[in-house]
């Protein structure tokens, strides 16, 4: 492994390259992001490559053979994630809702917006945002900033029966981790202060967090392991799942939620 001269998070230096670390090695770091920064955690080396790579299919596996995932997993279960609330963040609208209006109006058909959104993220919540209504969950908002300065945000806010659900949202064939999605959207749930709940009027009983993924996405697979179960158990997380069909995108609830 290679240590990066110039990138470090919060004077943790960074590796690139392959990474190559023991259980006890890779669950040591985790705990120290844990003891100096969770709230970076999700940003950092082991978490950003604990998905899937041309050279690696199923991600990066410990010397014991042991994936990334359920390595740093265990860890989180085993221990607390103390992120401060941000009381600083206004989570500002901007001009979301202008945008959305003019997108709808310039970007007519499906097929249009299916070739508008390519591989990115963003312009999949726009389009998200435009069809308004995404099977049972009707679009809030979406890239909502948690921290001003348009940084760390909420790819997508939905309300389904009076509950509000902040939600990490990932490409079609995403190659990034469950571990990541969960750190990302939890990370942004205990940074919110009371005027999100003001905003999207709601209490802290109705409002939910999930992921949104396809079935085709690495997460959505790691979603089959006892792992990864219990870590979406341990922070109450919901499995979406984002489809399409020739004319319309849809959301709908996992089944395995159920069998929790």
């Amino acid at each position: 492994m290679e240590l990066c001269k110039d990138r470090d998070l919060d004077g943790i230096r960074q590796y690139k390259g392959v990474l190559k670390f023991s259980n006890r090695q890779l669950a040591d770091r985790v705990k120290l992001y844990l003891e100096q920064c969770p709230h970076l955690l999700y940003r950092s080396d082991i978490v950003y490559h604990s998905g899937y790579g041309k050279s690696r299919s199923a991600g990066y596996v410990t010397e014991e053979k042991i994936p990334f995932g359920e390595v740093i997993a265990n860890v989180l279960i085993d221990n607390e994630l103390n992120i401060a609330v941000d009381k600083k963040c206004t989570y500002n609208s901007g001009i979301r809702k202008n945008i959305t209006e003019k997108r709808r109006k310039d970007i007519g058909t499906f097929s249009a917006r299916k070739a508008y959104c390519g591989n990115s993220e963003t312009k999949l919540m726009h389009v998200l945002a435009m069809q308004e209504t995404v099977g049972e969950y009707r679009v809030v908002d979406y890239q909502v900033p948690t921290t001003n300065g348009k940084a760390d945000k909420i790819d997508i806010v939905l309300e389904k029966d009076g509950d509000i659900y902040i939600t990490e949202a990932k490409r079609f064939g995403s190659s990034e981790s469950l571990v990541r999605c969960v750190l990302e959207i939890e990370t942004y749930y205990r940074k919110l202060n009371e005027r999100f709940f003001e905003k999207y009027e709601c209490g802290k009983s109705e409002l939910k967090k999930a992921v949104l993924l396809d079935i085709n996405s690495f997460a959505y697979k790691q979603f089959n392991s006892e792992w990864a179960k219990r870590l979406i158990k341990k922070f109450s997380i919901k499995v979406l799942i984002l489809s399409e069909t020739a004319s319309v995108y849809t959301i709908e609830e996992s089944q395995k939620n159920e069998n929790e």
